[in-house]
């Protein structure tokens, strides 16, 4: 990997795309990014930027290309106490407990890139940090079960469904529906 400049806009585009591109109209979209860019904004990690990675509690990664430092992949890696975070509420506006620590989240590569192994190195990577830095020897995910081909790129790369549940989430069309979610863990050797 390597060291590539900030871009939160082309990370807001990989993750909205990769999240709500199927799900939504241009319109929504739209929406969806600029509600995604906010978030990570107000998320960035600024008040640790000089500390070193093992006394960082949350880390976002970015893949980018050697030739122009383009943004084509991002993750997140968040290692806060649960205790530190306030429960999550949906959209439906029901109270979701934060899943534990260290969590690894907002895994997305351009649609453009995938299938060349960035997903996977990124992973590593968070896997690393969290092994090499943190001194812990396992990580947590969560990803939808119907996402069948991050299912299968998790369990390939050693995770374990540790959990099933249902998670109500508001559609697109402002559809209340069920999804089933799965919290995979994977220990670090």
């Amino acid at each position: 990997m390597h060291i590539i400049s900030l871009d939160l806009g082309k990370a807001a585009d990989i993750l909205t795309n990769g999240f709500f591109g199927e799900n939504t109209n241009f319109f929504t979209l739209q929406i969806e990014r600029l509600k995604t860019l906010l978030s990570l904004e107000s998320t960035f990690p600024r008040n640790n930027m000089n500390q070193s990675t093992s006394k960082k509690s949350r880390i976002m990664l970015m893949a980018g290309l050697q030739s122009n430092g383009q943004v084509i992949g991002f993750a997140e890696l968040d290692n806060r106490p649960i205790e530190n975070i306030p429960p999550m509420t949906s959209k439906t506006g029901s109270t979701v407990p934060p899943p534990p620590r260290p969590y690894m989240c907002n895994l997305a590569i351009d649609a453009k890139y995938q299938r060349k192994g960035i997903a996977t190195s990124l992973i590593q990577n968070c896997e690393d940090i969290c092994q090499t830095y943190w001194g812990l020897d396992y990580v947590y995910l969560k990803v939808r079960k119907e996402n069948d081909s991050a299912v299968q790129l998790y369990q390939g790369l050693g995770y374990d469904i540790v959990e099933s549940r249902k998670e109500k989430t508001v559609t697109s069309k402002k559809k209340e529906e069920e999804e089933e979610i799965l919290l995979m863990k994977k220990k670090l050797n």
